[in-house]
C-alpha cells in the first residue's frame, strides 16, 4: 500500500489525501519504488492537483502500473550476463588416449591457445600432465611493469580495447603481476639461431659425441627443449637408466618415458645396440614417444619422435648431442623424411 499526501492550493487547510494500493493495480515491482520514479510521479500528479479525488486516483495506479512494469524489465537486463574472465580459466588433467585435438575441441578453443598456455612446443601431451586452458582463444599473460594494453596489442597481434574491456582494466589499467588474457591474442614465435652442422664424411667419431649431429642429416631451423636443466633434473647428471648426462641416450631414455614410451628400462649400452634388446619392439612405422635409432655412425644416435605427418612419411624429433649440441635438447621446426635405415624402438 503506498500513500501520498499532495497540498491543493484551493484548499490549503484541507490536503488531499489518496491511498493507491499496487495489488489493484495488477503489477509486481521487482525493487521497489526508488527516489527517482517518486520525484518523477510527483511532478506529474502536480499538473493534476485540484482533480477529484476518484480521478487523481486512476491517474495515480495508472502512473505506480507503468513505471514498476519498467523497472522490472530494467531489472532483469542489469543481472543476466554469460560474460567469461580470467576467473574461468581451467585446469584439465590429460587422460589415457586423449589428445591435443580432442581437449581443444571440448573447450570450444584453438590448439595454439593451450600450447601457449602450457609452454609446449608440439602437439603431443603426455596422460596425466594437467593442462592450463584458457576460457577463449589468445594468450595467458603476466602483467609486467611499464607493460600498456597499447604495447601487448602491438606484441601480441590483438586489440588494445579487447585487452581492456576482457580484464575489466577500464578504471585501474593493467596491473602489474596480474593474470589476462590476451583476447584472440598470437603468441610471437621464439627467435632460435639456426646453427648448421656437417658430415665428416672420412673421420666421423664412433662416439655418441660426434655423431649425433649428423645422425638423420637435419640442418634446418629448432626449438630448444632442454638446456642445463629438464624437469628439474641436470642434464648432466645420470638418466634414470643410468645413461651418461649430455648425450642422446640420457635425452632418449627421460624424453620417451615422459612421452608414455619407457623402452629405455630395457636397454643399455650405445645406441647402435638398442634394437638388439630383449624385450624392445623395433619397427618401421614411427609413432609418437618411439625412439628413432640410427647405426650409420659408430656408436649409433638416438631421439624421440614428436609428430608424425598424417600419411606416415614425415616426422618431427627431438634429441640430444645433435640438433643443437653437446647437452642441448633440440625438437626439428620442420618436418624430416622417414629413412629406410632408421628403427622406430617401443
Amino acid at each position: 500500500m503506498i500513500g501520498l499526501l499532495v497540498a491543493n492550493t484551493s484548499t490549503p487547510e484541507q490536503p488531499v489525501v489518496f491511498n493507491a494500493d499496487v495489488q489493484s493495480a495488477n503489477v509486481e515491482i521487482v525493487d521497489g519504488i526508488t527516489e527517482q520514479y517518486v520525484t518523477a510521479m510527483v511532478a506529474e500528479l502536480a499538473d493534476v492537483v485540484g482533480t477529484d479525488s476518484e480521478e487523481l486516483q486512476a491517474k495515480t495506479e495508472e502512473s505506480i502500473g507503468y513505471e514498476a512494469q519498467t523497472a522490472h524489465i530494467v531489472k532483469s537486463q542489469v543481472v543476466q550476463t554469460d560474460a567469461v574472465t580470467t576467473e574461468d580459466i581451467s585446469k584439465h588433467t590429460v587422460a589415457n588416449g586423449e589428445s591435443l585435438d580432442d581437449i581443444a575441441e571440448q573447450y570450444g578453443v584453438s590448439t595454439d591457445t593451450i600450447k601457449w598456455a602450457n609452454d609446449m612446443t608440439s602437439n603431443v601431451v603426455a596422460s596425466g600432465k594437467e593442462l592450463t586452458i584458457p576460457p577463449v582463444n589468445g594468450v595467458v599473460y603476466e602483467v609486467k611493469e611499464g607493460d600498456t594494453a597499447e604495447k601487448l596489442a602491438e606484441t601480441y597481434k590483438a586489440e588494445a580495447d579487447e585487452i581492456i574491456t576482457f580484464n575489466d582494466a577500464e578504471l585501474t589499467g593493467l596491473v602489474a603481476g596480474e593474470t589476462i588474457i590476451i583476447p584472440d591474442g598470437e603468441k610471437p614465435a621464439p627467435v632460435v639461431p639456426v646453427r648448421r652442422y656437417f658430415a665428416a664424411v672420412n673421420n666421423a667419431s664412433t662416439t655418441d659425441s660426434g655423431v649425433g649431429r649428423t645422425g638423420y642429416g637435419y640442418f634446418g631451423n629448432y626449438t630448444v627443449l632442454a638446456s642445463g636443466t629438464y624437469n628439474g633434473r641436470s642434464v648432466w647428471s645420470m638418466s634414470p637408466n643410468k645413461f651418461y648426462g649430455g648425450q642422446c641416450t640420457w635425452w632418449a631414455d627421460v624424453r620417451a618415458a615422459d612421452l608414455g614410451n619407457p623402452v629405455a628400462n630395457k636397454i643399455r649400452g650405445n645406441a647402435s645396440a638398442w634394437d638388439n634388446r630383449a624385450g624392445v619392439s623395433v619397427s618401421k612405422t614411427p609413432t609418437v614417444g618411439a625412439v628413432v635409432q640410427t647405426k650409420n655412425y659408430g656408436a649409433g644416435h638416438v631421439g624421440v619422435v614428436e609428430a608424425v605427418s598424417s600419411d606416415g612419411s614425415m616426422i618431427k624429433y627431438s634429441d640430444m648431442n645433435g640438433i643443437a649440441g653437446r647437452g642441448v635438447a633440440a625438437v626439428t621446426n620442420d618436418w624430416v623424411a622417414v629413412q629406410s635405415h632408421w628403427n622406430f624402438l617401443r
